[in-house]
């Protein structure tokens, strides 16, 4: 009479450990990274202490799942799966694990990954970066007192303008005195 059959379990510990199974599969969201067209930006995946990588590759996330290899570091040096691909030779790997993006373009933008292997696992680890690449300034914007400087070249005997004066030597020139009006 005491006996329940069919007893279940509580609901909470079955609703956790199935949260915890997706949150694991689910993987980090991208870390965002902006940059200027043509400039430069480096992607660098945040590595343990003490940790021995043994090899790094990137990817660029190219839609529908499809991942396209850019560079790959490992024991035989900085490698290009397509030397001839859109990025030819913007790439590099300063230190083996980031990667350095030169000469951006707008369509650089998008969702680079780095698989990163270590000496001492056999785990791998995947970082992601959302890059987003900006037009910046360009001729056409520059303030105009910039282009009347340049079509107005200062005479022979007249003297260019000086720059101000940076502010921290402001800065320590009025420290370092009284803080009042004399």
């Amino acid at each position: 009479m005491g006996e329940s059959r069919g007893r279940r379990r509580p609901l909470e510990p079955r609703l956790l450990a199935l949260l915890l199974i997706a949150a694991g599969t689910a993987g980090t969201q991208p870390q965002p990274v902006s940059g200027v067209r043509g400039r430069w930006v480096l992607l660098s995946p945040a590595l343990p202490n003490g940790s021995s990588v043994k090899a790094v590759e990137w990817y660029l996330w190219a839609g529908a799942g499809k991942k396209i290899p850019v560079a790959e570091f490992g024991p035989e040096g900085f490698k290009r799966p397509d030397p001839q691909d859109r990025f030819e030779r913007r790439l590099e790997m300063p230190n083996g694990t980031a990667l350095r993006i030169g000469g951006l373009e707008l369509g650089d933008s998008g969702v680079y990954e780095a698989r990163i292997r270590y000496h001492t696992s056999v785990a791998v680890e995947d970082q992601a970066f959302n890059l987003s690449v900006y037009a910046g300034p360009s001729v056409a914007e520059e303030p105009e007192y910039a282009q009347v400087l340049r079509r107005n070249p200062p005479e022979e005997d007249e003297q260019p303008p000086q720059p101000c004066a940076p502010l921290k030597t402001i800065y320590s020139e009025v420290g370092a005195g009284t803080h009042g009006l004399a």
